[in-house]
This record gives C-alpha cells, sequence and structure tokens, in this order.
C-alpha cells in the first residue's frame, strides 16, 4: 500500500512539474510581443517539448510541436526562437510531414501605419561579373521589409522540399541534397501580418523582428538585400543552402546542398566591420557565428557534406570531406565576426586552422616542387589520397597561415610557409598558359590544366604581396607580380578590371564568383 501511495505521489509531481513547465513557455509566449500564433488551417497544433541552447551570449530556445488532424499526427513543427544581444529575434520554422499541411504564421495583429518593400532582382544585375551558370537557379530572390507601428519584420520565402539524401557508393558516407518543389514569397497584411507555410513533404522559413527599425532608409535595406541573395537567401538555423551545381550527387535541377562559401557570410562580416552599431549587421552576423557553429565538425574543421561527383570520379572522393578554401573562408570570416562581436577567446582559433595545415603538411598531403611544395586541395580522412593544386587554394593557404603567424607569432608555421612561397617562386612561370592567362590547376602528373577565375585568383595574388611585403619585406615578390600582370591583361581584355586599394584587400579574400 505505502509502495502504491508512493507511486501516485511521484505521478502527481510529475503532473504538477509539466503544467508548470508548459504554463510558464505559454505564459512567455504570451507576454513576448514578437512570438507568432500558430493554426493549422485543417487540424490541431499541440506542443510537446521545448529545448533552450546559449553560446556566445546567444539563445536558442526550440519549440516542438505535433500536427494533427482527427487526433492523428500528420506532422511536426519545429520552431526555432533564436535571441541576440540586441533584444531582436530571429524565427526559424520547419514542418516534418506526411499529409498536406497548411499553417498559418500570425506575426502581429491589426499593423496599423504599415511600411512595406520588396526587392527582386536577378543575381546578373548585382553582380554582373560572375560566369553564366548552367543551370537556371528555382528559387526567388525575394525578400521583404516591413514596419508596423511597433515593430519591423524582414521575411524570408516559404520554401517546400523534400530530402533526397543517398549514401554514396564508393564510401558509404551520407550525401546531404534536398530538392525544392516550391517556393513562395506571399505575405498577408489585411486584419494581419501573416505568412503561410504549406507542404505535403518538408517545409523552411524565416524571418527577423525588432521593436525598433532594422533598416534606416531603402538604400540600406538594399545594401543587405544584395549580399541576402547570396547568405541569407534559403537559411535555418545552422545551415545555408545553396542551388547545387550540376557535378553532385543526387544529382537534380532543383537540388541545393549547403554552400560553406556562402555561409561563411564574408559580406556581412565586412559590413559589421564598417558598421558595427547597426542592429541588423549585429543580429545577422550573431545568426552566422551561431549557426557556422553548430554547423562545425568535431575535428574543429567545417566538412562539405555532399559528393561532388568530379571529385568522386577523379579521387573517389565521397562526401564528407575538407574543402581547403572554404575552410579559408570560414575561418576568417568568424575571426572577423568574432572580433567586432567581442568574442575574444574565439581568436585561439587562428591556430586551430594553421596547425591543422601544418599536420596535414608533415602527414604528407603535399604536391613536391623541386624547392618547396604546396598542400592539396581537398582532403579526407586517408591522408594518402592526394588531389590536385589549384592556385587560387595554394594563395589562400599560404596567406592564411602568414596572417596567422602575423596574429599568433607561431614559428612552427614558417617552414609551411616557405614552402609554398618557394614553390610559388619556382612554377610561376607553368602558372601562365600559351594565351597569356592563368591555368587553374596544377595536376598530381605535374601538368597544367584549366581556366582560372576571373577575379578571386586576382584578389589572392595582391593580398599575398601586400603581406610578404609587411611581413617578411626581404622577401622576393617579382613572381607574383609577374602572375598579377598575367591576370590583370585577362581582366582589361573582359572588361572586368578595376583599381582595388591595397590596404583593403584583406575584404576581398573569399568573394563569390
Amino acid at each position: 500500500m505505502k509502495n502504491i501511495s508512493t507511486i501516485l505521489l511521484v505521478i502527481l509531481v510529475l503532473i504538477t512539474a509539466s503544467y508548470i513547465i508548459f504554463t510558464n513557455i505559454e505564459s512567455s509566449q504570451q507576454t513576448d510581443s514578437s512570438f507568432p500564433e500558430l493554426a493549422l488551417d485543417s487540424g490541431e497544433i499541440k506542443q510537446i517539448d521545448t529545448k533552450t541552447d546559449t553560446r556566445y551570449g546567444i539563445e536558442d530556445v526550440t519549440y516542438l510541436y505535433d500536427l494533427t488532424k482527427n487526433n492523428e499526427v500528420i506532422g511536426e513543427l519545429t520552431l526555432v526562437q533564436r535571441i541576440f544581444s540586441t533584444g531582436d529575434k530571429m524565427y526559424f520554422a520547419e514542418i516534418n510531414s506526411n499529409a498536406e499541411v497548411s499553417l498559418n504564421i500570425s506575426l502581429t495583429e491589426d499593423p496599423e501605419e504599415l511600411t512595406y518593400e520588396t526587392l527582386d532582382k536577378t543575381v546578373e544585375e548585382v553582380y554582373p561579373f560572375r560566369k553564366d551558370r548552367t543551370l537556371t537557379d528555382p528559387l526567388t530572390n525575394k525578400l521583404t521589409y516591413l514596419e508596423t507601428r511597433d515593430h519591423s519584420f524582414l521575411l524570408g520565402s516559404q520554401i517546400s522540399f523534400q530530402d533526397i539524401s543517398e549514401v554514396e557508393p564508393s564510401d558509404g558516407s551520407m550525401s546531404h541534397v534536398l530538392e525544392l518543389l516550391t517556393a513562395d514569397h506571399s505575405i498577408a497584411t489585411d486584419d494581419e501580418l501573416s505568412i503561410k507555410l504549406k507542404t505535403d513533404e518538408k517545409a523552411h522559413t524565416w524571418w527577423m523582428v525588432s521593436e525598433d527599425e532594422l533598416f534606416k532608409n531603402p538604400d540600406d535595406f538594399e545594401e543587405a538585400y544584395n549580399i541576402g541573395i547570396d547568405e541569407f537567401r534559403w537559411i535555418t538555423k545552422d545551415m545555408l543552402y545553396s542551388h547545387g551545381l550540376n557535378s553532385i550527387f543526387p544529382s537534380s535541377e532543383d537540388a541545393f546542398v549547403n554552400s560553406l562559401v556562402r555561409q561563411s557570410g564574408r559580406a556581412s562580416s565586412i559590413k559589421l566591420m564598417n558598421e558595427p552599431d547597426h542592429r541588423f549587421w549585429i543580429n545577422i552576423n550573431e545568426h552566422q557565428f551561431k549557426s557556422l557553429e553548430l554547423r562545425r565538425h568535431e575535428d574543429g574543421m567545417w566538412h562539405t557534406n555532399y559528393t561532388s561527383t568530379w571529385l568522386n570520379r577523379a579521387y573517389d572522393f565521397g562526401a564528407d570531406y575538407i574543402d581547403s578554401r572554404h575552410n579559408d573562408n570560414v575561418f576568417r570570416s568568424q575571426l572577423r565576426r568574432a572580433k567586432y562581436l567581442g568574442y575574444k577567446e574565439y581568436a585561439d582559433n587562428w591556430n586551430v586552422y594553421a596547425d591543422f595545415l601544418v599536420k596535414r603538411a608533415d602527414d604528407g598531403s603535399i604536391l613536391n616542387t623541386s624547392t618547396g611544395y604546396f598542400l592539396i586541395d581537398y582532403y579526407e580522412d586517408d591522408v594518402d589520397q592526394l588531389t590536385h593544386v589549384s592556385l587560387n587554394h595554394a594563395l589562400s593557404l599560404m596567406n592564411y597561415l602568414i596572417a596567422s603567424y602575423q596574429a599568433t607569432g607561431n614559428e612552427e608555421l614558417l617552414p609551411t610557409i616557405k614552402a609554398h612561397q618557394n614553390a610559388l617562386e619556382e612554377t610561376a612561370d607553368e602558372w601562365i598558359n600559351d594565351e597569356g592567362y592563368l591555368n587553374y590547376q596544377l595536376n598530381l602528373d605535374g601538368s597544367y590544366s584549366g581556366v582560372d577565375y576571373n577575379l578571386v585568383t586576382y584578389y589572392d595574388l595582391l593580398y599575398s604581396v601586400e603581406l610578404i611585403e609587411e611581413i617578411f619585406p626581404e622577401d622576393q615578390t617579382e613572381h607574383l607580380e609577374q602572375l598579377i600582370s598575367a591576370k590583370e591583361e585577362q581582366l582589361i581584355e573582359n572588361d572586368l578590371f578595376k583599381y582595388t586599394d591595397p590596404s583593403k584587400i584583406e575584404n576581398y579574400m573569399g568573394l563569390i564568383e
């Protein structure tokens, strides 16, 4: 009898505790004027759990819901509320459903004094220097900014998709690929400001909300929009998806993959550096910082999580490999935004990537020349699997090591730096092809092939000269100047040349082309 009483008491305590927890959750939501009202067009929503994660002063509260119809669970909704140091918030909604659902997300009632601005431009309009794409991007570039009497909102698109990820047969790794089904950007502003998230598969959307204005004027918003085409079109709490290349597995014309070069957020981090008190750039950089840290691999690197078919054919790579240039981009942007967000301890991360590169050099992940060597472009766990060396990767890795030496004074980096300097000086003539343009890559058999980027490698070369003249003024740079001259002739011929301020050249590292 005593045991039965004890069990009943425990059950009563658990029920009471659960009631208190969910009452507190509902109470906090009711007092938070930015928290959305959620309703299914047909069915009910039942909250089942909540979780909190706080890192670097950025709090994530995750609300989990069952979507039900006729008392049967037909899907799940995950709503993440990300709270920034400004007090502003960002929301990420994700539906996973096995039936057709239509979720109404009411952002505010009675949107009085509404100002409304939507931009929708092509990539060619914003970035005319980029190469033509072989596949047409099916995702809208629309972005909407609204101000009501009490709040301002930045609204992303409502995206329905299916997960077509597959195991790569060659090595058993999972290649993560999403296939876009629909992309809507419909916003209701009559009795309430609301959006719809509809799917019979999976769906994502996001929005940012502030009790102050996020942008000062239309030009201020347009600057963010131009950057957002690359950096916050399709984002979740820890991922950024970009239209896939035609060389990914599994393939689809509407495939999207996690793009680390875009998720690195180079342009946003530079905006924060130039406007450190701008609340939107604080918010979006805090988001980017945390999303990347959540995405980070346990070895401290950022791994590409989808299969490149050309890498697979050439070197038998599956998914889950390290792209040396993407990691250069991510580390640079994270270190920059950490500096301006006040995360002082993050400066230790200069050594993380630099030490990784030195170890890979020591382990033999290199392509030797007579007087030095280049680190290869891509790495798997198998250090014996060598790939090619592209000029932009070789320059960026040398530049990162020099900048890391400048920041930390770590002399263990010097042999790897010197090896790259020697290899570049030795091979400078061979990087220039018969037409006077720069080759793209040096192959394992010693041959050169491919057509180099228009601008990426040019900026890398300018940065190399700037760094060497500042840190190692006794070293020669004539071979780099030779490559710069060849590149400038190419740019002039293609009407792409413009003067670049050498003192600001670091800001161009990781340019998307």
